[in-house]
């Protein structure tokens, strides 16, 4: 009987090991034997591997697929899993076949604080974080692309290498978008901008914002600037409050102060990525 194409794909990866699980997906190690590499496969939960998930997971493979830049994961394709549900029936999976990339995300960078400080992370290592997910935002919205979740958990890092991950929410500007429910307010509130708390359209500025908090996050050595409020207190406050009564800028290194401040005001006196690249070239010398 002749081989087909599934039986061969079979027989190209081999499955590893589990190594993270989010919300909505695991993350499978595998490796490629036919390209002699390991690849990492975002599994799609059996609970949410058909509506609005599906579309949003599709999405990012399709937004992936636009990209070729050192610090976006590069998606290779499409695989196929079997999972059981909890009432143990077996579901096909999706999965998006992922370059694996060795590193810890900024969470976890930030959650171990005296972790942090051994591995010694000095302002020009975390002003080289910033800027090179600042490049990277360019460059994607340069593609038409807005990220719209930029936070310290969607960054990896190794070194002085970063990869930005998790385009499930990614806004394409030609319009090619999951459709989502009127009023629906995506992302992770603390990380939002103002404007995108309201639901306007995205735009460039909305990543501007997100990255500000990032680097907030990163001088201060605060993993969530919000902690204790509810989601909707925390949307709230980023609309109606200033910069400076939500982020205590004070702990923000003084070279880098005002650019942060600048990162984080009102969408139509905030500064724009090109002008973030700049200033933080400037700073590194």
């Amino acid at each position: 009987m002749a081989e087909t194409e599934k039986d061969a794909e079979k027989k190209r990866y081999r499955i590893e090991r589990q190594i993270n699980i989010g919300g909505h997906s695991l993350i499978i190690l595998g490796y490629d034997t036919q390209e002699d590499r390991q690849v990492a496969f975002k599994v799609l939960a059996p609970a949410h591997s058909r509506g609005v998930r599906l579309d949003s997971f599709f999405h990012e493979m399709n937004v992936l697929g636009m990209f070729d830049h050192p610090n976006i994961i590069k998606c290779y394709g499409f695989y196929e899993f079997s999972l059981k549900e909890k009432g143990g029936n077996a579901v096909s999976c999706p999965s998006s076949i992922l370059e694996y990339f060795k590193g810890d995300d900024l969470s976890e960078i930030l959650d171990f604080s005296e972790r942090f400080r051994f591995l010694g992370h000095s302002f020009d290592e975390n002003t080289k974080i910033i800027l090179g997910i600042a490049k990277t935002l360019h460059y994607a919205h340069r593609c038409g692309v807005i990220h719209k979740d930029i936070k310290p958990s969607n960054v990896l890092s190794s070194g002085s290498e970063i990869k930005v991950i998790d385009w499930e929410l990614a806004y394409c500007l030609d319009g090619r978008n999951p459709s989502v429910k009127e009023g629906t307010v995506a992302g992770t509130p603390g990380f939002l901008s103002p404007e995108a708390c309201r639901g306007n359209e995205p735009d460039p500025l909305f990543d501007v914002y997100s990255l500000g908090v990032v680097g907030y996050c990163l001088y201060s050595g605060q993993i969530d600037p919000f902690d204790g409020l509810s989601k909707h207190e925390i949307i709230m406050r980023t609309v109606e409050d200033k910069p400076e009564e939500n982020f205590n800028l004070k702990l923000v290194p003084k070279e880098l102060r005002g650019l942060i401040h600048d990162m984080l005001r009102e969408e139509e006196i905030r500064i724009e990525m090109p002008s973030v690249i700049d200033k933080l070239e400037k700073v590194l010398g």
